[in-house]
Parts: C-alpha cells; sequence; structure tokens
C-alpha cells in the first residue's frame, strides 16, 4: 500500500469484487501462509485485468507454477501495460513489490 498506485490498485479490487460473488482458483500458498490463485468476478480474471491496466505487476517468480497458457496471458498483459505506459508503468523507474519489500527489510 505504501507504493505508488497502491491505493489505486486496492481502490480498483473493491470496486471489481466488494459485495460481489467471487471465485478464488487457490492453487498454493505463499511463504508467508496466503494463499495464492485466481481472482474470477463475473468470469473476469480480476488480477489479469489489474496488470492489463498497470495497477499491479506480474510476479515473475511465481510464473513457471503457472499453466503456459495463463503465463502467457499475465506476460502479454504486463507487456502492454508497459508498451503504452498505463498506471505504474508511467513512472520513470517503477520498483516490483518484491524489491520494495526487500528494500524496506534492510533499512
Amino acid at each position: 500500500m505504501d507504493q505508488p498506485m497502491g491505493v489505486d490498485a486496492k481502490r480498483y479490487m473493491r470496486r471489481e469484487v466488494l459485495n460481489k460473488e467471487v471465485t478464488v482458483e487457490v492453487s498454493k500458498r505463499d511463504i508467508y501462509g496466503r494463499e495464492v490463485g485466481m481472482v474470477l468476478c463475473d468470469g473476469k480474471d480480476v488480477g489479469l485485468a489489474e496488470i492489463h491496466d498497470g495497477l499491479a505487476w506480474f510476479d515473475e517468480p511465481y510464473a513457471k507454477e503457472l499453466r503456459e497458457d495463463d503465463r502467457s496471458r499475465y506476460q502479454a498483459a504486463e507487456a502492454i501495460a508497459r508498451d503504452t505506459r498505463r498506471g505504474l508503468w508511467a513512472q520513470e523507474h517503477p520498483q516490483a513489490p518484491w524489491e520494495f519489500r526487500r528494500a524496506r527489510r534492510t533499512k
């Protein structure tokens, strides 16, 4: 939330899913015990839409865990967002969340 676009991403997700029925296709738990998976609302992959709109990063470290077609869709969505400088990609030097967290831990 402390990163640029963090509040915008939260608002987007809230607008897309709040008080709506969603399906979460959980694929695993991460090292922090959080469920990792796809959030679907009205048949729409909300995470994919966030990436496409430049409000989220495609988490490359987990790419190998996705089905090939899903991985391709997420990578393509981020490439479009980067190329069109949407959302966080409009910044001069956007910082990936995992890099942001690592930098905070080392301070």
